[in-house]
């Protein structure tokens, strides 16, 4: 399982989102993105994550199990997610 986190220089909300994956990245494999990199931008599009922050779990396939767009979730709802 991994943990995708999508995130913009000028986002109001990232620093939140990327405080709250920091809480969970002993349990998760945790990769960041910038969107405002190429690289950044075509992984989010490839999760359909349009817009920062965005939060993606996927399995080992890479298939999504879960996601947050725009939206932060709990720490309650993340670590639901994470069983």
């Amino acid at each position: 399982m991994k943990l995708k986190l999508f995130i913009e220089p000028q986002c109001a909300r990232c620093p939140a989102a990327t405080g709250l994956v920091k809480q969970v990245e002993h349990k998760v494999k945790v990769e960041i993105f910038d969107m405002s990199t190429a690289e950044g931008l075509a992984e989010a599009l490839f999760y359909s994550a349009k817009a920062a922050p965005s939060i993606v779990i996927v399995d080992n396939e890479d298939k999504i199990l879960k996601s947050w767009k725009t939206d932060v979730p709990t720490i309650n709802e993340l670590n639901e997610v994470l069983k």
